[in-house]
């Protein structure tokens, strides 16, 4: 049986996706703001500049210190700019969990302690909520503790992510570009989708035909990493664990680079970086390819 869609609906329809596509539009075409290297040198991790800048991982909301700075964003905007929040914001409850578990993992026992409440954007809700459960689970606990204990970690290393937050809001205004776009990163990230960075580059074509050129214009090597593996189109390349091999090669060949050659091979991270630095030495190698690919065939183990 076929029925017919009344002209008045097509057209409702039509103004509806164009406004969808204009709104995406106007998110891309943002002017992305940029912070200096001198900048980030105040912060303890490197967690808050890689979500600003938008090189996160696609699965960067399985990482606790991704979490601990998720929701102490949403509980610091709540607190010093709620004035700024949504009218329809939500008012949440703050509560910790404590399980207890058996010899097999089977939770027994789970106590719920109410702290308090925070005010909330609903497009955070739901994934803070989450977040909030698994950071004060029985077995992120635990490990944190063993972290602690057996000095591969200490306290301040813990909650470093937090602090990292409290002195972005001291620094950055409530309404200021920087802060709406490390709240929309930190959203991305949660719900598994391309930052603000990434959905620029996807509008914008290259400057200059033919030119090799970064997914998102990135400087570092960690960020132009995730952005290679995160990309569809390179799945097939990508480790069982992307987001820890890019942090590796953040941690370990990154500081042996200068400014200048980590921002060159950020541009092209695959021709100049996989195919070249990774690959066993030839004629045509990178003159510092003695230097960094022992480097980074240690994060590749």
């Amino acid at each position: 049986m076929l029925r017919f869609v009344s002209s008045r609906r097509v057209v409702f329809l039509s103004v509806a996706l164009c406004l969808a596509a204009a709104a995406l539009y106007a998110q891309a075409a943002r002017p992305i703001v940029q912070k200096p290297n001198d900048y980030w040198r105040a912060y303890r991790t490197d967690m808050i500049r890689q979500v600003f800048d938008g090189g996160f991982g696609s699965d960067v909301d399985l990482e606790n210190p991704f979490k601990l700075t998720y929701n102490t964003y949403v509980e610091a905007f709540s607190s010093n700019c709620h004035a700024f929040l949504p009218a329809n914001h939500r008012t949440l409850t703050v509560t910790q969990y404590k399980t207890k578990s058996d010899a097999y993992g089977n939770v027994r026992d789970r106590q719920v302690t109410v702290q308090g409440t925070v005010d909330v954007d609903p497009r955070f809700a739901t994934k803070y909520k989450q977040f909030g459960e698994e950071l004060t689970s029985e077995g992120s606990t635990k490990a944190a503790a063993m972290a602690v204990a057996s000095g591969r970690a200490t306290v301040a290393d813990t909650f470093a992510p937090a602090m990292d937050v409290f002195q972005f809001f001291k620094t950055e205004p409530c309404n200021s570009p920087a802060m709406r776009q490390l709240g929309e990163n930190l959203l991305r990230g949660a719900m598994g989708q391309r930052s603000l960075q990434q959905l620029t580059a996807t509008a914008a074509p290259p400057a200059t035909p033919g030119m090799a050129r970064s997914p998102m214009g990135l400087t570092h090597l960690v960020d132009a990493c995730n952005a290679f593996y995160r990309d569809p189109a390179n799945a097939r390349y990508a480790p069982s664990d992307a987001t820890a091999y890019c942090t590796c090669l953040g941690e370990h060949v990154q500081p042996a680079m200068s400014p200048e050659e980590e921002a060159y091979f950020a541009a092209d991270f695959e021709a100049r970086f996989r195919d070249n630095i990774l690959q066993p030495k030839n004629a045509g190698s990178h003159p510092a390819w003695d230097r960094l690919h022992p480097l980074a065939h240690d994060c590749a183990r």
